[in-house]
């Protein structure tokens, strides 16, 4: 399982139990995503 796939898990996770995120722990998440995507994602379509 991929960070940016445990990611999404936790914040759909959180919404389905009706846990709202604040704007700070929604901001770190998109934060977390970019990162993850620049990562996981584009460092592997750049190898190729």
């Amino acid at each position: 399982m991929t960070k940016l796939y445990k990611l999404y898990s936790i914040f759909e996770n959180s919404r389905e139990v009706g846990v709202k995120l604040s704007k700070d722990v929604l901001q770190q998440v998109e934060e977390l995503e970019e990162g993850f995507i620049k990562e996981e994602i584009l460092s592997v379509l750049g190898n190729e």
